[in-house]
């Protein structure tokens, strides 16, 4: 059984003036790959909090960078 994959790209949001939110801090594009399942209930799962998915995984990751340092 074959399971597909969709891409998933985080882009930083931007002002009208084109310069990155989040206090200026430049902002680097990321692309992950996840099963078709898992990108339909993460969408979900973040639309339903009133998120989305870049603000997540973004706050994922520090935790995780946060947590490794302290093992």
């Amino acid at each position: 059984m074959t399971t597909s994959r969709q891409s998933v790209t985080l882009r930083a949001k931007r002002d009208d003036t084109g310069s990155p939110l989040a206090g200026g801090e430049p902002r680097k594009q990321l692309t992950i790959r996840l099963p078709a399942d898992v990108h339909r209930a993460l969408k979900i799962r973040v639309a339903e909090e009133g998120r989305n998915m870049a603000e997540l995984i973004e706050r994922l990751i520090r935790e995780y960078l946060v947590g490794s340092r302290q093992a």
